[in-house]
């Protein structure tokens, strides 16, 4: 392989209609990074065929070797063809790593930066991946240990020193950076973390130790699957596990210190299969939802010269028809896909639960920065006289109820970011479709181009972080409702349209707390819920909520009439 310059622009290189996600350059190529004010280079492996919206894994290679060379001896570049993900490579300097933190730092950078959309677009849920080779694993250990919560897993092949637990008692914590979608929130926490060492010295296992203690685990010992130590965590926790699920092993391999294809293929398998998602307080652990392996079906539509996407998502229980069943139509952010967002979301457990069909459309295409890449997918963008993403979801819809048997009456949006935006603009360009909308951690605003309010009552639950500038503004609310000023006139808009009372009644449910504005017979047509401690992001949760205490409890008749738990709404 050569080492490539990344192009000045990405603007020249098409998109193929027919297959937009695929990433538009293939080979290995040079980026550089910023880290407290000094630029250090890194390069970056793009295989054949790779899409948008996969994993990312930032390796650590031993100082003195030839990158080129130790991405094929490592099985790094084997890894990368077969599970489509991206490889970024550290760089050292002078043939060495520094070990007082300097590269650690380094490395968490090279984290953020993979995340910036500029000529690719990496899994935007934080699921970023350490792996460190010989010396190198000192530097995974070191940045993982410092800014865990950046990190969905960490793979270390070769003896620790001393040096790899500089960072144990160091956090990089949250900051007001966290506000950013790839900004840091450092904190300890649990990862799934695999050693793989000549003995189990002194330094391996305090690095062990401290891994232990972060994933709480039993103090039981299993082995299995090429670790010769396990160590599980404990399988009952007295927090809820919907949002955080206790997931994470500490495994030991002894009498290695090799890396070949087969054994990272095993590490791999082990730590790749988590991922870290922001939520409410710190970041959130839980296996990965595979859409299609847990029953999605991948369909495609040929739209206006686009192959467009969605995953549908029918319940074992409904897939040999019977009675008409509702249908939530659920939209990812900025840079996502469908098949992201059934991970994120995990509405397809609520739809097993409560008996619909779920459906997560991907986006169209949107070029975010003047020179950046060109197929960032983004829901929010000339989407407000309803061209053309609103035609693209009523083709959608259309083919749905075509193929399924679905009360019309139930149809739903839900969605997160831009797809909140996009839900948002369902509710009002779509109103005679959807009987209720759901945005997350965004919504209109009056200074946007042409805000739509609905033709018919639309009733609207929208769920936000009290730490996302986006739409919770930055002035503290002496009551805590924060919301943006073009979104609070926008509110103020909907409440003058559908005649609602201009005082909201109020009220707290765990780390929610509501303001609803209900109509002269009482109804809950616009609520709002602030999450405590939250930036720009949803959490698992945000689906049961919508679904029972908002779309469950509306339903509209073909001729636009509204009906809330069953009675008319005037």
């Amino acid at each position: 392989m050569t080492i490539q310059k990344m192009p000045v622009s990405m603007s020249a290189f098409p998109v193929d209609p027919a297959d937009p996600a695929k990433v538009l350059l293939t080979g290995l190529f040079e980026e550089t990074v910023e880290v407290k004010g000094e630029q250090r280079r890194f390069l970056t492996y793009l295989a054949p065929g790779l899409h948008n919206n996969r994993s990312a894994v930032v390796a650590v290679p031993p100082a003195g070797d030839e990158p080129v060379g130790f991405l094929e001896r490592s099985g790094l570049r084997e890894l990368a063809d077969r599970e489509q993900i991206f490889v970024s490579l550290l760089l050292a300097e002078n043939g060495a790593w520094d070990l007082g933190g300097r590269d650690a730092d380094y490395m968490n950078a090279v984290n953020v930066q993979v995340q910036a959309c500029v000529y690719y677009v990496t899994l935007l849920g934080d699921n970023i991946y350490a792996l460190g080779f010989g010396d190198g694993a000192d530097v995974a250990q070191q940045a993982c240990m410092k800014s865990t919560s950046q990190w969905s897993g960490l793979g270390t092949i070769g003896d620790l020193t001393k040096a790899a637990m500089l960072n144990a008692l160091v956090s990089e914590g949250g900051d007001d950076t966290a506000l950013d979608e790839a900004g840091v929130l450092g904190d300890k926490c649990q990862l799934t973390v695999w050693l793989a060492v000549s003995e189990y010295r002194e330094a391996d296992r305090a690095a062990a130790e401290y891994w232990r203690s972060q994933n709480e685990d039993t103090g039981e010992v299993l082995s299995g699957e090429g670790a010769d130590l396990i160590y599980m965590p404990l399988p009952a926790v007295k927090y809820s596990q919907v949002n955080e699920e206790n997931i994470s092993q500490v495994r030991v391999t002894l009498r290695r210190t090799e890396s070949d294809g087969a054994f990272l293929a095993a590490m791999w398998k082990y730590v790749g299969a988590a991922r870290r998602h922001r939520s409410f307080g710190r970041k959130a652990l839980r296996y990965c939802r595979d859409a299609l392996k847990l029953g999605a079906v991948r369909c495609t539509m040929e739209f206006e010269g686009l192959t467009r996407e969605w995953y549908e998502y029918v319940p074992e229980k409904l897939r040999g028809g019977g009675h008409p069943v509702p249908l939530v139509v659920c939209m990812h952010g900025r840079g996502g896909d469908g098949e992201s967002f059934f991970d994120i979301s995990a509405l397809n457990s609520v739809a097993e639960e409560r008996g619909f069909i779920a459906v997560f459309p991907t986006a169209g295409l949107f070029q975010q920065k003047p020179d950046g890449v060109t197929n960032v997918t983004l829901w929010d963008e000339k989407v407000y006289t309803a061209d053309p993403e609103v035609r693209f979801i009523r083709a959608m819809v259309a083919d749905i109820l075509s193929r399924h048997s679905i009360d019309r009456r139930r149809i739903y949006a839900c969605g997160q970011s831009s797809g909140g935006r996009m839900s948002t603009v369902l509710g009002g360009a779509a109103s005679d479709l959807f009987a209720a909308v759901c945005p997350w951690s965004a919504m209109h605003a009056m200074d946007d181009p042409t805000p739509i309010l609905p033709a018919y009552k639309m009733p609207y639950l929208v769920i936000y972080g009290d730490k996302d500038p986006g739409i919770a503004g930055t002035r503290e609310a002496p009551d805590g409702f924060k919301l943006a000023p073009g979104t609070a006139a926008y509110r103020d808009a909907l409440i003058r349209h559908m005649d609602l009372e201009s005082e909201p009644l109020h009220y707290v449910c765990g780390e929610i707390s509501y303001w609803q504005y209900r109509d002269r017979d009482g109804v809950p047509m616009l609520t709002f819920g602030v999450v405590k401690d939250m930036p720009h992001s949803n959490f698992p949760q945000e689906s049961w909520i919508a679904y029972d205490e908002h779309f469950a409890k509306f339903s509209r008749d073909e001729d636009g009439t509204l009906y809330y738990m069953g009675r008319k709404v005037k």
